[in-house]
């Protein structure tokens, strides 16, 4: 796949036409006009580059994700760009390249047609050398109307797909965002979505493109280093490659193996690995070549970065676990979805500040989901840098998709090609994966066995991926593996045990989850300053058409994911929901952001322990599309809920967690995910009423490294006390438990609570929180807490300020330090209160000067 403009791999004089002087302009085809009819007069508008449908007449302000919803691919759509061309030096070959085309477009520069696309995700190059003029070209897309295509009589799938609008979007290689009512927005991307640019190629020779390979093997690094030239290069012509990282540098020469491609394959002694950042440095090793003639004339092509890494399968086919450099690891994470629906791009700072987030969060994995869309270049480096892996979805959705046609077979096998060709030197890149749930679809659907495992994900595009990435794990659907699909405790599944299908928060252990490729979906309620940029406001009825507008739901069901949140709520706080709805609103929209924090917590510290075996648990999804109570972990403008802040305290490197085991009591289970070592130390406490202390007991306990303990906590204890309250022998000896998990210096390194769900609204009288608040030299504020009786759920309300943590629970006499940012453009006016779910009132948060906090 070739590069984009200012991508790695590449150096040449390239002139991106989204910068040129002269604007794009958009145009909707009037009803009449023929197909080929070229709109003219006032039907253009202006817009500042070539973008999607939807981000054009949203830029135009013509259209916004709040107002009525527009059917994009019901229309043909134009775009039109006139550009200068300057002329250049004899046998300069000049080429338009086309990131990505949505959909069925046909393109014409001065006239003459020159492509002709019908896939979303192939990129295109076209030698365009005689057809430019030094001024005024003219270059003209079309996009044409879904509508008749869909309409087309072809045969019936052989199982429905009830989440897609038309069943035979199954022919149609386009991303299913805004064409899945329920879940996405409706801006169907339309139009040019990946950048498009001219290149000019002088007649020297020069590097057309290149690819690195780079894998593992014991303490060395292999590397292999292809690079294509326009042209066979002179005699006496040398190619160096000099690979530099933490390790050192080497440089080694390049032989030629045909007519302008030059290889090697290099063995680099004593790399540095490249490791997930929860278990390692992510290693990465710079690459250059130098192409020096006979005079000693060089020229330097910067082919980009890489890391050296072994990621393999762990179990058998019983099971799915990665294990990476010989190590396995619990990969935690979420499914990814774009910063942006309306364009589908975003500046290299978003994805930095996305993606940085992903990593504080103790997340480890990402998972591009085959309803969506491939990434960008800039997405990967940075999953590279940061430590992130990625599990790259083919972009296969649940529909049973006709790879018996020659003409859809050969398109699809030419996008994958094109896309795992980019995807090359990317350590971070663990799992490519053929689909997402179409195994599940035709099972759950009823379609006979035989037809399960279609043979597009498990030969054509298995035998292209492997190829192409050797050293990363192929797996043909993202549900796959059981006697059916999406059997939990089998290969990988979309697991909605805990979720969806209301089971019991035990089931998460009980149903020997495998490996989650999808989970946890709820309608998560994000903050006030979120509802506040919703059509519903900051303060909804939660059953009107604008909130339940954007509740993710499944379209064959009679629910939807308010529901199964409301659920959780009745189960765990034994409340009605409807009826706290209808006379405390605002206490069911707290209460609603404590469930899901707390479900979610729970469950993914369960899956981290050893009893559970679980190999991983990816969130479905990351990030919401829209204001709105999606299931995102963080808002459509990266704005943390409840649910992200109880993620990220369960998934660091270091996880203290208290597990109730039934008859056989409590358990502690301690997570050293680092590469050293622990002597530790952990102090248990139980106390009465959340606050009198009853019982106390500290332990030394030796934690190897990359390692998962266990130990029972009926041993610390000098006579039988009934831990997980099983035996029910008259009341409970304490209503909580608390474990410190100290470091040999003393410093606290993780904690962990026990207490029943329940607890979280018991008033016991006033818990004691006080807070009071210093400003810090950056700008921030930072407030000091501390609580006499425990104080559960413990959350904030301040506008203009964000909270690097909530919905946190602080046991009895403890202290806490909370920090946070400014989120208005010069706001500096300071009014915020905590508030526990066990507390009757609000506590204020006065800003005072160090010296006279209390």
């Amino acid at each position: 796949m070739q590069g984009w403009p200012n991508a790695q791999g590449k150096k040449s004089s390239r002139l991106p036409l989204s910068t040129l002087p002269q604007a794009w302009a958009i145009c909707q085809q009037a009803v009449g006009q023929t197909a080929d009819d070229v709109p003219h007069g006032s039907a253009w508008h202006t817009i500042d580059h070539a973008t999607t449908v939807a981000h054009a007449l949203q830029m135009a302000g013509q259209w916004t994700l709040d107002g009525p919803a527009l059917d994009l691919d019901a229309s043909i759509w134009w775009f039109q760009v006139r550009f200068d061309a300057p002329a250049c030096p004899a046998n300069t070959l000049r080429q338009l390249h086309f990131g990505g085309l949505a959909t069925l477009c046909r393109v014409w520069l001065n006239d003459v047609e020159i492509l002709a696309s019908d896939n979303m995700f192939l990129a295109h190059q076209v030698d365009v050398t005689h057809l430019l003029v030094p001024q005024a070209n003219v270059l003209r897309l079309r996009f044409d109307t879904l509508t008749p295509h869909l309409q087309t009589k072809r045969p019936r799938p052989r199982w429905r797909t009830p989440m897609v609008a038309h069943q035979q979007l199954r022919w149609l290689r386009t991303s299913l965002l805004g064409r899945t009512p329920g879940w996405t927005p409706p801006a169907a991307p339309v139009g040019p979505w990946r950048p498009i640019w001219l290149e000019d190629m002088g007649p020297s020779a020069h590097l057309v493109r290149s690819t690195l390979a780079a894998h593992l093997d014991g303490a060395h690094g292999t590397l292999a280093i292809d690079c294509w030239f326009s042209d066979t290069l002179p005699a006496q012509t040398s190619v160096t490659a000099h690979i530099h990282g933490p390790s050192g540098s080497t440089t080694v020469a390049l032989q030629a193996a045909a007519d302008g491609h030059y290889q090697v394959q290099c063995h680099i002694p004593g790399v540095a690995p490249w490791w997930p950042h929860t278990h390692g440095e992510p290693a990465l090793y710079t690459v250059r070549v130098t192409v020096a003639d006979a005079t000693g004339a060089a020229m330097a092509y910067e082919l980009g970065k890489t890391g050296f890494r072994t990621i393999t399968k762990a179990h058998g086919d019983d099971r799915f676990a990665l294990c990476v450099n010989g190590t396995p690891v619990f990969c935690r994470g979420a499914c990814w979805m774009p910063l942006d629906v309306v364009s589908l791009a975003a500046s290299e700072d978003a994805y930095r500040q996305a993606l940085l987030q992903v990593k504080a969060a103790g997340m480890n994995m990402l998972r591009l989901a085959g309803s969506t869309m491939y990434e960008t270049p800039t997405f990967f480096a940075l999953c590279d840098a940061l430590g992130i892996m990625v599990w790259q979805d083919l972009m296969f959705s649940n529909m049973d998709y006709p790879a018996e046609d020659a003409a859809f077979a050969h398109s699809v096998c030419t996008e994958v090609h094109q896309q795992l060709t980019a995807l090359q030197a990317h350590p971070s890149v663990a799992v490519v994966c053929g689909n997402s749930e179409v195994e599940q679809q035709a099972a759950m659907w009823g379609a006979d066995k035989s037809q399960w495992a279609p043979p597009l994900f498990h030969h054509s595009l298995r035998e292209i991926a492997q190829s192409l990435l050797p050293h990363t794990v192929y797996w043909p659907s993202s549900a796959h593996g059981g006697a059916f699909p999406h059997q939990v405790k089998r290969g990988t599944t979309s697991y909605y045990g805990v979720g969806a299908y209301k089971r019991p928060l035990d089931d998460a252990l009980t149903s020997q989850v495998a490996f989650a490729t999808e989970c946890l979906a709820f309608a998560n309620i994000p903050p006030s300053s979120t509802l506040r940029r919703a059509p519903c406001g900051e303060a909804p009825q939660v059953h009107a058409p604008a909130w339940k507008a954007r509740v993710y739901r499944d379209q064959s069901v009679g629910w939807d994911f308010d529901d199964v949140r409301d659920y959780y709520l009745d189960q765990l706080l034994g409340l009605r929901p409807e009826a706290l709805r209808a006379v405390d609103p605002a206490r069911y929209l707290t209460l609603g952001r404590a469930v899901a924090a707390e479900v979610m917590g729970r469950t993914m510290a369960a899956w981290r322990t050893a009893p559970s075996a679980c190999g991983g648990a990816l969130v479905w999804f990351l990030r919401d599309l829209w204001a709105s109570a999606g299931c995102g972990l963080v808002d459509d403008q990266g704005v943390p809920k409840s649910v992200f802040h109880a993620l990220a305290r369960v998934q660091q490197p270091l996880l203290a967690t208290l597990g109730a085991q039934g008859l056989n009591g409590l358990a502690l289970h301690l997570i050293n995910e680092t590469s050293s070592d622990l002597e530790t130390q952990a102090e248990l406490t139980l106390y009465q009423h959340g606050e009198f202390r009853v019982a106390q007991h500290v332990r030394k306990l030796a934690v190897p490294a990359r390692s998962t303990q266990e130990w029972d906590v009926s041993d610390w204890l000098d006579s039988f006390v009934d831990l997980a309250y099983s035996h029910r022998f008259g009341p409970a000896a304490f209503d909580l438990a608390v474990v410190q998990w100290r470091d040999a210096a003393g410093h606290v390194i993780g904690q962990a609570l026990h207490f029943e769900p329940q607890q979280l609204i018991a008033f016991n009288g006033n818990p004691g929180l006080s807070a009071w608040a210093t400003a810090a030299p950056d700008g921030c504020i930072v407030v000091q807490l501390s609580t006499r009786a425990v104080s559960y759920g413990v959350h904030f309300e301040s506008y203009g300020w964000q909270a690097d943590d909530e919905f946190f629970h602080m046991p009895p006499g403890s202290q806490r330090s909370i920090r946070f940012s400014p989120t208005l453009p010069g706001h500096s006016h300071w009014h915020a209160s905590a508030i526990a779910l066990n507390g009757r009132q609000s506590c204020p948060i006065p800003l005072q000067t160090p010296s006279v906090a209390p």
